[in-house]
């Protein structure tokens, strides 16, 4: 399973097919079905490492090789995932410089506590100096990113703003709108290909652009804005919501009030296990569209979007979860967008403008 990433020259809108000899073009992977990871090469010689897409946080994260974790473990190492960890090696890089500022990232994703550094950077043909982290102590023992750090796409971080608000502007004649990073996933059902990020232009051929909405966002921190309201079957209520749009996340997080409905509507069984609700796959095509409610328009998740079977057996899982602790704490938003929000529809940050805009997402069943 793979998701690609694209810059685009030429034709405005124009995507490149997989094949095509476009240096700008190249496949990432969509790991595990969750983790949605971009390849880069950091440093001179340039290091591969594939960090995980972060639209909560702006600064870009690696980890270093003497990295420890809450344990004293190697950062480099899960074995509850079985996954192995690429680390950066600065001492390596003739580019690398450490800047002497200590960060910390906490959040319910990817948690660390790094250096400011710099070096040479490149991903596709995109190429630039960029300061992110290096990553010293990992401090979350429920740390199940199978990645090498993160790649930032979020509005905030300690750094300044995401590498991608002065990336694609360093090749201006080859993109359209050099602040823009659009953003593409297929559904489940699609073997091949499970997105597109695309550099400095819209994606015409994948995202419905003719119907574009533009967001108005609640925060300058994150991709946040209002909800107001959702339904599921004979199910929902009109509730202002703030909602913040998660790349890290595998499910849509709501109120437990809110998952509890969820789950009646579909007549399905809770598994405290998980966390989520489970039906058997032979009945999910019964499933309505799930609802949010922006202002006065509905936005429409269709049950490819948001059911899953659950490690390959005819158990479907339904890909919303309770949104336990900002419930709890209210430091947070009500509700976390992931990836069948994700699924359903295109995204295009403004990383600059720091404007949002959505549209209803192609799919090739």
């Amino acid at each position: 399973m793979f998701l690609a990433i694209s810059a685009v020259s030429g034709k405005p809108g124009k995507i490149r097919d997989d094949d095509d000899p476009n240096p700008l073009h190249i496949k990432l992977v969509y790991y595990k079905d969750y983790t949605i990871r971009a390849q880069i090469q950091l440093g001179t010689p340039g290091q591969t490492l594939n960090l995980m897409l972060d639209t909560t946080f702006a600064d870009t994260i690696v980890i270093s090789p003497k990295c420890l974790t809450w344990d004293n473990s190697t950062c480099s190492t899960n074995p509850a995932l079985n996954y192995t960890r690429t680390t950066f090696d600065g001492s390596a890089s003739s580019t690398f410089k450490n800047l002497g500022i200590n960060a910390a990232k906490r959040g319910d994703n990817f948690q660390a506590d790094y250096t400011a550094s710099a070096d040479a950077f490149s991903i596709a043909d995109f190429q630039s100096n960029i300061m992110f982290g290096s990553a010293y102590y990992m401090p979350s023992s429920n740390d199940d990113s199978m990645a090498d750090g993160i790649l930032g796409l979020g509005i905030a971080g300690i750094l300044g703003k995401s590498i991608f608000a002065n990336l694609s502007s360093t090749y201006p004649s080859m993109t359209n709108t050099p602040s823009l990073v659009s953003y593409w996933l297929n559904d489940f059902e699609q073997p091949n290909g499970k997105g597109y990020l695309t550099l400095g232009d819209y994606d015409d051929r994948n995202c419905q652009n003719d119907n574009l909405t533009t967001i108005t966002l609640t925060s300058g921190q994150n991709w946040e804005f209002r909800l107001n309201g959702w339904k599921h079957g004979n199910r929902g209520e009109t509730k202002n919501l703030i909602a913040r749009v998660d790349s890290t996340s595998r499910y849509n997080l709501v109120p437990q009030a809110t998952l509890t409905a969820i789950g009646t509507a579909a007549n399905a069984t809770f598994d405290s296990g998980v966390g989520s609700y489970f039906l058997p796959c032979e009945k999910t095509t019964f499933l309505p569209d799930f609802q949010f409610t922006i202002g006065t328009q509905n936005y429409g998740i269709k049950y490819l979007e948001y059911v899953d079977s659950y490690m390959g057996t005819d158990r479907c899982e339904i890909l919303f979860q309770t949104n336990s602790v900002w419930e709890q704490t209210r430091t947070g938003p009500q509700v976390v967008l992931g990836h069948p929000w994700q699924r359903a529809y295109c995204h295009m940050f403004d990383v600059q403008k720091l404007t949002l805009q959505i549209s209803k997402a192609n799919h090739y069943q």
